[in-house]
């Protein structure tokens, strides 16, 4: 069975860019809302297309929102697992440490940390 593994940094850049997306997403409603303005034609036709058109304006800039709410709000608790994972992997980097004697010492061999896998063996 493989192990589950988080690299917290990896996580911290990807959150960082999902709320960058967040960001952009705000600015295209900020947008939507200045630039897709009420036309000034007028007529029965152009009426009809016009509150079509203010539909649209209305629902894109809607969806916009609501995507820079979702974006941002992912990205912080994307975040914050990096956070806790980071906090977990030190946490049990302790608990095990406190476990062995001696700081890792056994028997007066060395725990094997920082030891290149297939360096030698131990006598």
């Amino acid at each position: 069975m493989s192990e589950f593994y988080v690299e917290p940094e990896s996580l911290r850049r990807y959150a960082h860019q999902v709320s960058d997306h967040a960001r952009a997403a705000e600015a295209a409603a900020a947008y939507a809302d200045s630039w897709l303005v009420e036309a000034c034609a007028v007529g029965v036709l152009f009426d009809q297309f016009d509150d079509a058109r203010c539909d649209v304006a209305d629902l894109a800039s809607a969806t916009f929102r609501s995507l820079s709410e979702a974006l941002q709000a992912s990205g912080d608790e994307l975040a914050a697992s990096a956070d806790y994972y980071a906090t977990t992997d030190e946490d049990q980097a302790a608990e095990h440490d406190g476990a062995l004697p001696d700081g890792g010492e056994t028997d007066g061999e060395h725990s094997g940390a920082g030891v290149t896998a297939g360096a030698g063996s131990r006598d």
